[in-house]
């Protein structure tokens, strides 16, 4: 179990890093219409309110943890979405969707990069 408290630089580069992710979902979303998307980028954007909101409140700071495990289900779903991708290629689909199914695939794979800041919840 993680003990440590994020520092500043970490926070910012969790948030940093999960606002990139969810740009890159957004591109596919853009190019699909579809709003499955959305919803993904939705749900990476709420670590990065967690990580902005415990920069200036340093209670919350002390609940957070740093863990250098990657985000599991988000590493599978960037497998799973490049898998897709390559299928797509193979089988001489649009390439908007392949297009689409790579920047998402890329973002939730820089979302899910180790060094990640959980949560714990008080004792």
């Amino acid at each position: 179990m993680p003990t440590v408290p994020p520092s500043r630089d970490q926070l910012v580069t969790h948030a940093l890093r999960h606002l990139a992710g969810a740009s890159l979902v957004v591109l596919a979303a853009v190019l699909t219409h579809h709003t499955q998307y959305v919803l993904i980028s939705a749900a990476l954007l709420a670590p990065s309110l967690v990580d902005l909101v415990a920069l200036r409140d340093h209670d919350r700071r002390r609940k957070l943890r740093v863990t250098s495990r990657p985000q599991l289900v988000l590493l599978l779903s960037a497998l799973l979405l490049g898998g897709s991708a390559v299928a797509l290629i193979v089988s001489g689909d649009p390439y908007v969707p392949t297009l689409a199914a790579l920047s998402a695939a890329a973002g939730l794979g820089i979302a899910s990069l180790p060094m990640s800041i959980a949560f714990v919840p008080a004792a």
